[in-house]
């Protein structure tokens, strides 16, 4: 009788055990598992911000993530965020933020695009080329109380990269199908210790495109070539008021 007890505690025993290192174990992986998102940001209320602070529906991108991605014009960026797009024509480029677009014949946009805090409100403005960019923030919804009018449905904003305490150079190069070609060149550099600081940024692209015309066997019908070029100069002034500015840039 006390064998078929000890052999009841035993068994027990050895569950317990077994089970508590099951638990142990799923822990464990579970840990190893997770992982933080680094804080990101962004000036969406035109101050320096926690994404995760802002109560805006928005999606931000960061340079390198636009670059990893092929992000080279606006077109590809909002197709990597949800209820945004923008229908390319020849004459004009319109941004539609849940399902908000122009009447016909409207030459302004309802969603506000803005580079550096510079507004681009006309439809032919908002199809540009994305390069040495620090981040994008899309908005979803009225941005009219920040942004003012034109805002309706949303607002992209762009944040170039500028320059800073230390000289700062970078080359890219990029060969694909179809004999496209793209290069560019990011300079920037301070003048003036700690005031004033300058930079300057080009790229150059051009595709032969992936059509052909049949009737004379011209496979540049839908060749482009852009040149694209931005010079920045920054200037922070000392005391209260340079510290604002850096901060409404979001530095």
């Amino acid at each position: 009788m006390k064998k078929i007890v000890m052999r009841k505690i035993a068994l027990i025993t050895g569950l317990l055990v077994i089970m508590w290192a099951a638990v142990c174990f799923s822990q464990e992986k579970e840990n190893s598992d997770t992982f933080e998102l680094d804080d990101v940001v962004v000036t969406a209320q035109k101050r320096q911000e926690n994404s995760r602070d802002v109560p805006i529906s928005m999606d931000v991108f960061s340079g390198e993530t636009m670059e990893t991605a092929g992000m080279d014009k606006i077109p590809d960026l909002v197709n990597f965020s949800s209820n945004v797009s923008m229908m390319e024509r020849s004459c004009e480029h319109i941004v539609v933020i849940r399902g908000v677009s122009p009447f016909r014949g409207c030459t302004y946009s309802p969603a506000g695009v803005y580079v550096d805090d510079v507004s681009y409100p006309l439809h032919y403005m908002q199809n540009f080329d994305l390069f040495d960019i620090e981040r994008a923030e899309i908005l979803k919804g009225p941005q009219s109380t920040l942004y003012g009018s034109n805002s309706e449905s949303g607002v992209i904003k762009i944040v170039t990269r500028q320059p800073g305490p230390y000289f700062e150079g970078r080359v890219i190069s990029e060969y694909a199908e179809y004999d496209t070609f793209k290069t560019g060149v990011s300079l920037m550099t301070p003048v003036i210790e700690n005031t004033l600081f300058i930079g300057g940024a080009f790229q150059y692209k051009t595709t032969d495109g992936y059509l052909e015309n049949l009737s004379n066997g011209d496979d540049k019908a839908a060749d482009q070539e852009h040149l694209a070029g931005r010079f920045t100069l920054r200037w922070t002034p000392p005391g209260r008021l340079g510290h604002f500015t850096d901060r409404g840039r979001g530095r």
